[in-house]
């Protein structure tokens, strides 16, 4: 995994998205709407990316030592979670 992206575990208040562990380290701030409001799920999801990160690495490693049999129907529905998620973590580790 690609260590170019600060660690999780990271938080979210008010808008702004930091290390957990280092609360003075602001990563990034979610942009309010024109009213001035913003939604507070939107910083709850980029605080759970280094968290989905980890998890997604994880279960792409179990699922391509267990394909399915060639016999299974959802062989393609494999084939195309495999695509999915090898394109989702070279985005998220800069191997575009």
């Amino acid at each position: 995994m690609s260590t170019q992206h600060t660690p999780g575990p990271w938080a979210h208040r008010n808008g702004r998205i930091f290390a957990a562990d280092r609360e003075s380290l602001t990563i990034a701030h979610v942009a309010r709407s024109a009213d001035g409001d913003y939604s507070p799920a939107n910083g709850d999801r980029i605080a759970a990316a280094p968290d989905l990160l980890e998890a997604l690495i994880e279960i792409r490693a179990y699922l391509s030592k267990c394909p399915p049999h060639a016999e299974d129907i959802t062989g393609a529905k494999w084939g195309r979670v495999m695509d999915l998620s090898g394109a989702a973590l070279n985005r998220a580790e800069g191997k575009l």
